[in-house]
């Protein structure tokens, strides 16, 4: 399975939409991913794994009513134990919202073999 497929994978049972890059679709709440590959673990001048640096974006309206932030905080937790267990490797999670919308980052290390 690709690394983008596990990603949805992991998000998907969380929050329905999760697509690489940019989302251009109308819903309100929706995650994106990006990644970075560096080679790691070399041996012989070859790597041994491509390590993934990803991100995970989770957006979704602001809202200040607290029976929906404690909902939020609830589903924050489900994505970083769903992406922590799939990948073996616990995100940090950033916040970097912007008032009008909520936006969290989950940051974490994924490996693919060579």
């Amino acid at each position: 399975m690709t690394l983008g497929k596990q990603i949805e994978a992991a998000v998907t049972p969380i929050v329905p939409i999760c697509v690489p890059k940019q989302y251009g679709g109308d819903a309100t709440e929706y995650c994106t991913y990006n990644y970075t590959e560096v080679p790691d673990l070399f041996g012989d001048d070859e790597p041994g794994v491509i390590r993934c640096r990803v991100q995970v974006h989770w957006l979704y309206p602001w809202a200040p009513n607290v029976s929906e932030a404690v909902e939020a905080l609830q589903k924050k937790r489900q994505l970083r134990r769903a992406l922590g267990e799939t990948f073996e490797s616990w995100p940090t999670v950033i916040p970097a919202g912007d008032g009008e919308w909520e936006h969290f980052v989950f940051e974490f290390d994924a490996l693919e073999e060579v």
